[in-house]
């Protein structure tokens, strides 16, 4: 199928430029991304090229974003299917919050869907690496949740661990947010693993509990500073109805040093 890659609509302009091709009578809607400039150099080929491997190896899994296909030549770009808003935007939209917290069960619902879709990328010995609410979307009608965004995707057989990628590379590549491990942001000398996207899933379940970022600033030092030292918030008495066994399981993901997380999401 022919899609019209460069009259599409953005929806997101950064790194990447993401954009929505609404459905027609020849095509479905679907989400078109591709690097954010004018023209490619061979980094922004093989970005996009990686990417859409990853999402190959990935297909058919649960809780994973669909992608169709590749277009090639100078809109170079990846096809998804569109499965729905970032759920760092329905959160405050979804009408699922009452005294400051997230429904439970609505919670539950949702968070079990986002553990699966991490699991999925780690039974292929792969890392996100940018976990974060905007890397998930939901359709709000089925509350169905899709993981995207796997242009930070690394294995976790990477020789380059600790940085996952080479180093002249790793300043330029961070994913500054409060979602990401200290050890993604090089504040910890520990090796990039499986416990980095943990941390990651425990900083979006407060969110999405809360309906607010464990740890927020405006000034990107302050946030780092705040990430690599800053004690998370008594859960309870920032939501008194909350499980204290959901609050112990954020908490233990979240903590500062990877050897005090849990492994993997079976345990």
């Amino acid at each position: 199928m022919t899609y019209p890659v460069s009259s599409a609509s953005p929806i997101y302009s950064g790194e990447s430029l993401v954009s929505f091709l609404p459905i027609t009578e020849s095509t479905p809607a679907v989400v078109i991304k591709r690097r954010n400039v004018d023209t490619y150099e061979m980094k922004d080929v093989e970005a996009i090229q990686n990417e859409y491997a990853t999402l190959r190896q990935l297909c058919g899994r649960s809780n994973i974003v669909c992608v169709k296909e590749i277009v090639e030549g100078p809109h170079m770009a990846i096809i998804m299917e569109m499965a729905g808003m970032p759920i760092g935007q329905w959160i405050p939209k979804s009408g699922k919050f009452r005294d400051g917290m997230m429904n439970i069960q609505t919670f539950f619902k949702v968070a079990l869907q986002m553990c699966d879709a991490v699991s999925n990328v780690h039974l292929i010995h792969l890392i996100h690496c940018d976990i974060c609410p905007d890397n998930f979307v939901i359709n709000k009608e089925t509350l169905v949740v899709k993981l995207c965004d796997f242009n930070h995707t690394t294995s976790i057989h990477n020789p380059y661990n600790l940085a996952c990628f080479e180093p002249p590379d790793r300043l330029a590549w961070r994913p500054v947010n409060g979602y990401a491990a200290p050890e993604i942001l090089d504040l910890l000398d520990n090796d990039v693993d499986f416990r980095s996207d943990l941390y990651s899933l425990g900083a979006v379940f407060y969110h999405l509990l809360f309906g607010k970022p464990p740890f927020a600033h405006h000034d990107t030092a302050q946030l780092l500073k705040l990430i690599a030292t800053a004690e998370l918030p008594d859960l309870q008495a920032v939501g008194p109805r909350a499980p204290a066994s959901l609050c112990a399981m954020i908490r233990t993901l979240m903590q500062k040093r990877p050897k005090d997380r849990l492994y993997n999401n079976a345990q």
